[in-house]
This record gives structure tokens, C-alpha cells and sequence, in this order.
């Protein structure tokens, strides 16, 4: 990071709690914007088992309450190395951006729109790949927020609950160095609802705060210094076609880029609505199959995606 001289420390005080920036000094004297963020209260946090997974998922919650709805509500959020956010259940943000661990970057959002009165929950999927790709640069696994208020601060803690998200596979095939390895999912091991503030997260671990984090990330994070990205559902314009998968009758490949091979498609998945699929407030498109064990299917997007 490349400061300008004279650079000035300052500690800035506002309304809802302390925050540390740094600014740099134009030449006619004028203070720019911060630069960087220094967490107060929120401890760099992740859970129980591997500290630098090769490919894995995991989800974080914290529940609280408010009082009142607030009039002003920041959230700082950073993540080695991938997270999306998710305040009260709705999409708030994804990120961070790459960059040198030596440099890293925090993102910021105003959620006051998506807290309320009452019971609250901000809970994050977390990506960490340890494996260094053009798109990605990882440490070690490592989740860090915290969400300023003018009625309360929170940050992340021991008391966050935290849990391996083992619905997404592990081995997965390896694409290329940008991509890196793909992403499969099994929506039946999701659970419903864990984003949502009546999910019950009893069961769930405790999170851990990272020992020495200055050990693998700088005290100071720098702000994002690219535009967030927009995030735009498209639904399909058509459903193209469809049909059944099973692999009961051969053996399970152990490597998963091989695994189709071995799978047989199968003409015994019968639709219902299909037509839904371009139009999602009419209804859900059905799909049902008799002898596989999944269901396989092509949309139409309508463009070009990349």
C-alpha cells in the first residue's frame, strides 16, 4: 500500500462506538477518506478440525436482539477466503476481493434495512480453499465481522455457532488455475431455514477465535478499493430437457470428475408444470423419478453467461 507523506493517525469517535482509521493528507491539507479498518471488537473466528482445508464450506450464526429498529446499522466483513453474507435470511453482500494476505481487504455494507425489532441473525457460507489459484489466495480459514449500531456493537466471537457445511463435496473436479476446483452441492443435507433467525442452532458448534491472527492477516484491513458486484437473479426462459440419473448398478468412481461416466441416464422423470420454470411466482415446476436416485436437467438462460 502506497501512502502519501505526511500520514496522519487519527481516532475517530462516532455516535455508536470507536473506530480507528487511517488518512492520508492531500497537498493542500484536506483529510481523504479512510483507507484502512481496524476491528475493536471482532476476533478473527472459525471452528473445530482443519485450519487450511483443501476445498471446504462453512456456515456461521450469531443471533441478538434489538430493542428498536436502528437508525444506522454498518457491517464490516472479511473472510479467508470467500464468504456471503446473509442478514435476517436476505442477501446483504459477497466477498472479499483478492488480494496479498499483506494486504487485506474488508467490505463494508448498511444493513439497517434488513435488521427489525426484535429477534436478529446474521449468518455467512464461508469458502476456504487451500489451494492458491489466480482467484483466490489463502492463509488459513478465517472469518472476522462486526456490526455497528446506534443501539449495540457485536462482533465475532467464541459465542458465534459455527458448522461444516457438509452438503458441498470436497473432491471435487479441479477446472483450471483461474476457476480452480468446481462446486457440487447436495440441497437435501442443506438445512432449511439456517440462515433465518427462528433456525435452531443448538446442535451446531461453538466457533473458535483464532490465536495470534496478526500472524496471518494485518491488524489493519484495507477498505474494499474495487466496486461491489451487483447481484442479478436471472430465472430461465425454458426448460430444454430432463431425465433420471442412478449409479446403483456399478460402482462409485473415486475420482468425482469420472463419476457421470459411470452414471446411467435414464428416461423415467415425469415433469408437471414445466412452463413454471420461466415464471417462479406461478408455482414450483415438479419433478418426479421412479428408478434413479437424481434428476438431471438443461435451462435455457436466454444469454450468454459467463
Amino acid at each position: 500500500m502506497n501512502l502519501l507523506k505526511p500520514i496522519l493517525i487519527a481516532l475517530t469517535i462516532s455516535f455508536f462506538c470507536w473506530a480507528a482509521e487511517k488518512r492520508e493528507i492531500s497537498a493542500n491539507g484536506v483529510a481523504k477518506a479512510p483507507t484502512v479498518w481496524k476491528p475493536q471488537i471482532a476476533r478473527w473466528i472459525w471452528l473445530e478440525g482443519q485450519e487450511k482445508p483443501g476445498n471446504a464450506y462453512v456456515q456461521f450464526r450469531k443471533s441478538f436482539n434489538l430493542n428498536a429498529e436502528p437508525n444506522q446499522a454498518t457491517v464490516h466483513v472479511s473472510a479467508d477466503c470467500r464468504y456471503v453474507l446473509y442478514v435476517n435470511g436476505q442477501f446483504a453482500g459477497r466477498g472479499p476481493v483478492t488480494s496479498n494476505p499483506k494486504y487485506k481487504q474488508v467490505d463494508v455494507y448498511d444493513v439497517r434495512h434488513l435488521l427489525e425489532k426484535g429477534e436478529n441473525v446474521i449468518s455467512s457460507l464461508v469458502l476456504q480453499r487451500h489451494n492458491k489459484t489466480s482467484r483466490l489466495w489463502p492463509v488459513r480459514g478465517g472469518f472476522i465481522l462486526q456490526l455497528d449500531t446506534d443501539l449495540m456493537s457485536l462482533g465475532t466471537d467464541d459465542s458465534w455457532r459455527a458448522r461444516w457445511a457438509i452438503e458441498y463435496k470436497s473432491d471435487t473436479p479441479y477446472m483450471t488455475h483461474q476457476y480452480g476446483q468446481q462446486e457440487w452441492v447436495d440441497g437435501r443435507l442443506i438445512p432449511v431455514g439456517w440462515q433465518k433467525s427462528e433456525f435452531n442452532d443448538s446442535c451446531w458448534l461453538g466457533a473458535l477465535e483464532v490465536e495470534a491472527a496478526d500472524k496471518y492477516w494485518p491488524a489493519e484491513l484495507e477498505l474494499r478499493t474495487v466496486p461491489y458486484m451487483i447481484r442479478e437473479v436471472i430465472y430461465p426462459k425454458k426448460l430444454v430437457s430432463f431425465f433420471g440419473i442412478s449409479s446403483q448398478w456399478s460402482p462409485r468412481a473415486k475420482d468425482p470428475a469420472n463419476q457421470i461416466e459411470v452414471d446411467y441416464v435414464l428416461p423415467s422423470v415425469l415433469v408437471r408444470y414445466p412452463e413454471n420454470i420461466a415464471e417462479p411466482s406461478k408455482g414450483p415446476v415438479i419433478f418426479q423419478e421412479n428408478l434413479g436416485d437424481g434428476i438431471g436437467f438443461v435451462v435455457d438462460l436466454g444469454e450468454g453467461m459467463l
